[in-house]
């Protein structure tokens, strides 16, 4: 299947996607601990090598505006040159949103994914993304040179790295209990 991004079309297949099924019971506590909430956040920027674009779980401040928005509610932020950041909170969960949802996705498709097709325009992934991340894995010695803070016994921080780098270990040594999240500072 493909993404619309920034009305370029996207494979998603080479967008990365981490969720939060293995997200455990002591990887919550220690979460807590640092003072964080988590959240499963997608991102989609344009930067001069390409669009980068993920789906993962991050960690935030309990101070940061996505951690303040539970339930069934969801929020988009967004950055222009002109306007800076604007951020809008509604209804994402529910059979009236999920339905009104559903409808409208069936709109884009039949107008805009057609358009798009036809013009073609592929986006460019450009898939180098950095940051510090938090991992939950059952061999953390295979991240020592990535290590920066040691949380609990299979529980880390990463230092500022890419998430390739920590990606070919997952593929190297995979484990069924791995969880991966973006550590948010700001």
């Amino acid at each position: 299947s493909i993404y619309n991004i920034f009305d370029q079309i996207a494979d998603s297949d080479k967008i990365p996607v981490f969720g939060i099924r293995n997200l455990s019971d002591e990887a919550i506590k220690v979460i807590k601990e640092k003072g964080y909430t988590v959240k499963l956040l997608g991102k989609a920027e344009r930067t001069e090598f390409g669009i980068k674009a993920y789906i993962m779980p991050h960690l935030l401040r309990k101070d940061n505006v996505f951690s303040q928005v539970d339930s069934n509610l969801n929020i988009l932020s967004a950055t222009s040159d002109y306007l800076g950041t604007a951020s809008f909170i509604g209804q994402g969960a529910g059979s009236l949103p999920t339905g009104h949802a559903i409808i409208q996705d069936l709109e884009d498709l039949k107008e805009k994914d057609f358009e798009i097709r036809r013009r073609k325009k592929v986006a460019k992934l450009n898939n180098e993304i950095y940051g510090r991340w938090f991992i939950v894995h059952d061999d953390i010695i295979k991240f020592r040179k990535l290590m920066a803070e040691n949380l609990a016994e299979n529980t880390f921080i990463t230092d500022y790295c890419c998430l390739k780098d920590i990606l070919k270990i997952f593929k190297k040594y995979p484990d069924d209990k791995a969880f991966i999240a973006e550590v948010a500072d700001d």
